[in-house]
């Protein structure tokens, strides 16, 4: 039986899901331009037409932007102007800084984040598994360069992919607007102690990396338990930080 050829809505959603991924797993680093709409409409196989709507999405998503006659450039994960971020970030800060709830919101994040890492080991797909190594791989260089910095972006890229990679769309939003600014706030301060040359901010980078590797490898073998264990201790690794701050 002949194969079916792909719908114009099918090659649509699949441009905008490898574009997605690529950015978001660090094809272009930050600050980098994307390629020219026709250099993409060839990689994709797609038209021009499809692949300027899957930019726009991106834009809307602010995972990059445009700026006019320059091109379209990769956001740093850090600065995404996200309106719904900006709008919790004051309410999520009072929370944060407040003792007797650090403890409500690590109960919190152990149960959303595990349970994302969870429905990845079940959902991903392998282009996703592909773009998770890909930010493993900077985190590794990170941690053997010592660069903080960037140890930070791919521990936030990383952590967005696994929420895209669950396919559940309300924990996909609910992450960009709510979890991805609770560990801006949570994590800063092991990122400020990161910077110190000392073993045992060195010590510090290695067990987040091998925390990650973790739950990479119980994603990509399709282990949900696992990843969900693995989830739980580096949660509970970075917040017994928070909680004694």
């Amino acid at each position: 039986m002949p194969r079916a050829l792909p719908t114009i809505d099918g090659i649509r959603q699949r441009t905008l899901r490898e574009l997605e991924q690529q950015v978001l797993g660090g094809k272009w680093r930050v600050g980098t331009r994307l390629p020219s709409e026709r250099a993409m409409a060839e990689a994709f196989g797609a038209s021009r037409t499809t692949v300027r709507e899957a930019v726009q999405h991106l834009i809307a998503r602010g995972l990059v932007e445009a700026r006019q006659g320059s091109g379209v450039f990769v956001l740093d994960p850090a600065n995404r102007p996200d309106p719904l971020i900006k709008a919790a970030a004051p309410w999520l800060e009072g929370m944060i800084d407040h003792p007797l709830l650090r403890s409500d919101i690590l109960e919190f994040r152990l149960w959303f984040e595990c349970g994302a890492a969870r429905l990845a080991a079940e959902r991903a797909t392998r282009a996703q598994h592909a773009s998770l190594g890909q930010v493993i791989g900077r985190m590794q260089d990170a941690v053997r360069t010592g660069d903080v910095d960037a140890e930070a972006q791919a521990d936030a890229a990383f952590h967005e992919l696994l929420a895209d990679a669950s396919h559940n769309l309300m924990i996909k939003h609910f992450y960009t607007g709510v979890i991805s600014t609770l560990r801006l706030h949570i994590t800063h301060n092991t990122y400020e102690a990161s910077r110190r040359q000392d073993e045992q901010a060195r010590r510090g980078r290695e067990d987040r990396l091998a925390q990650h590797e973790r739950i990479h490898h119980a994603i990509v073998d399709r282990l949900p338990d696992e990843a969900h264990t693995a989830m739980r201790e580096h949660i509970r690794y970075v917040g017994a930080q928070f909680i004694g701050a």
